[in-house]
């Protein structure tokens, strides 16, 4: 998940602060979408699926999970 990328390597407090802040943002943001949604940028971006691979994970399209990623990142 991202909260056990966003921590790493920081240096400088200042640095942790911002890394906090933009961890906070990103988690903020991941809430308010659709289950689907989330659970298909989770897929796609954390975990680095392929959309075919996320299509058959969630039993939809390879276009659908597009239209979710796409419709997520708008958001």
């Amino acid at each position: 998940m991202i909260t056990d990328r966003l921590g790493q390597d920081s240096s400088t407090p200042s640095r942790a602060a911002r890394e906090g802040e933009a961890e906070m943002a990103v988690l903020t943001a991941l809430e308010k979408l659709s289950e689907d949604q989330r659970r298909a940028l989770e897929l796609r971006y954390f975990q680095g699926m392929p959309a075919a691979q996320i299509a058959a994970h969630m039993g939809r399209t390879e276009q659908a999970v597009h239209n979710l990623c796409a419709r997520a990142l708008e958001a």
